[in-house]
């Protein structure tokens, strides 16, 4: 298995602003992403997704987290290639040109 070219397999981007802004993190879209944000233990709904888990873990404010596809709009999504992988440094690139919506 490959890792993700975006987060590295971590399915959490740090997003960090040319203009000092405090940074932002995204869940990705890959497969360790999308664990990321499951909200079910043993098949059972338990309302908190792995990142809130992770948030606690790393001491990151809840508030700092979006995902990622919230992170561009419609114009900045189609710029991204759409060749199975989206090149770290074109998502990155996107990211830090707006704050993030929360």
């Amino acid at each position: 298995m490959t890792s993700c070219q975006v987060c590295g397999g971590t399915g959490i981007v740090r997003v960090r602003y040319h203009d000092g802004a405090p940074d932002a993190f995204g869940v990705c879209l890959c497969p360790a992403g999308r664990t990321m944000r499951n909200s079910k233990n043993a098949g059972k709904q338990t309302g908190v997704p792995l990142w809130l888990v992770w948030a606690a873990r790393e001491q990151v404010d809840p508030a700092q987290i979006v995902m990622v596809e919230e992170l561009l709009d419609d114009d900045e999504l189609a710029r991204i290639p759409r060749t199975g992988t989206r090149p770290a440094a074109t998502i990155a690139a996107a990211m830090q040109t707006r704050k993030p919506r929360l």
